[in-house]
């Protein structure tokens, strides 16, 4: 039996707090990412769900709800397709983060999800999970830690999911911790307002197609391209990249260099007081996160 109408989700602000907390002690840690997630859930799904009611497509996936994940564990299958297919690139993608369909399961259920509603909101939430991977090779954002909040800021475009866009968001608002971390998370959020909407694709149509052509038919803004960040750097080090940057520029050094400095540190003490970031003595052994096999996922 399906409910009619939308079913409130609580807020869960405290477990937001700590998983957030936790998020930010390891941000390749996707467990994390979805527990913020389905803290704060509030009516994202539901209005999914609603809009996927109003298209000849989507209220066929509601009807059949499709599992995609079978397709996705088999590895033959995904072989046969073409060198250029979405699919293809979706193995490379994998392999190359070292992440599995199954290992996002995992996750989940680590994660854990008390919202139960109807049959069809939990059948967009998984669908949308466990199609994650698929936007990360049609968006061209790698699970590293610039790609995936610009993965979760599009996413937040595309769903409207209040977890999704409270990420997002705090890692701009945290965007001097790794150079570029603004503008790409900018990107991602743009990106997602003027592509076609994912959440109603049958993904598995599309995996033989190639992924150009899979690009184009979803208008998937152009990416600019980015190098891939696989460890939180030190302040030290931030401050260095942009000071290169701007000599490579032609600006010279910041005329206010000292006081970004002073508030750098103050950032940095106020950090450690709340637990967010590691003690120097880890930040002098080169500033290593945990490894990118886990940095899949919001």
């Amino acid at each position: 039996m399906q409910a009619s109408g939308m079913s409130r989700k609580p807020y869960d602000w405290s477990e937001a707090a700590r998983a957030l907390r936790d998020l930010f002690r390891d941000p390749t840690e996707p467990t994390s990412a979805l527990r913020v997630i389905n803290a704060l859930p509030g009516h994202a799904w539901e209005r999914v769900a609603q809009r996927l009611r109003s298209t000849p497509n989507g209220a066929r996936m509601l009807r059949e709800q499709p599992s995609i994940v079978p397709v996705l564990c088999d590895r033959a299958r995904l072989e046969a397709m073409p060198a250029d297919s979405l699919g293809a690139a979706y193995l490379r993608f994998m392999d190359e983060e070292n992440l599995s369909a199954e290992g996002l399961l995992a996750a989940t259920e680590a994660a854990g999800n008390k919202h139960k509603l109807t049959e069809e909101v939990d059948f967009v939430w998984e669908y949308n999970r466990d199609t994650h991977d698929l936007w990360h090779v049609v968006t061209g954002y790698k699970g590293d830690l610039l790609g995936e909040p610009a993965l979760q800021a599009f996413g937040f475009a595309q769903t409207w999911c209040p977890g999704v866009g409270f990420i997002a968001t705090l890692v701009f608002l945290n965007g001097w911790v790794i150079d570029g971390m603004r503008s790409i998370v900018l990107e991602g959020f743009l990106r997602g307002l003027r592509s076609a909407w994912f959440p109603e694709e049958d993904w598995e149509v599309l995996l033989p197609l190639p992924l150009e052509e899979v690009r184009r038919r979803l208008r998937v803004p152009a990416q600019k391209p980015y190098e891939p960040v696989r460890a939180i750097p030190t302040r030290r080090e931030v401050r260095e990249a942009r000071r290169r940057r701007r000599i490579a520029e032609g600006a010279g050094p910041s005329p206010f260099s000292r006081i970004e400095e002073a508030m750098s540190d103050l950032e940095e003490a106020l950090a450690r007081r709340l637990g967010l970031e590691r003690p120097p003595e880890a930040e002098s052994r080169g500033g290593q996160g945990a490894s990118p096999a886990q940095s899949s996922f919001s």
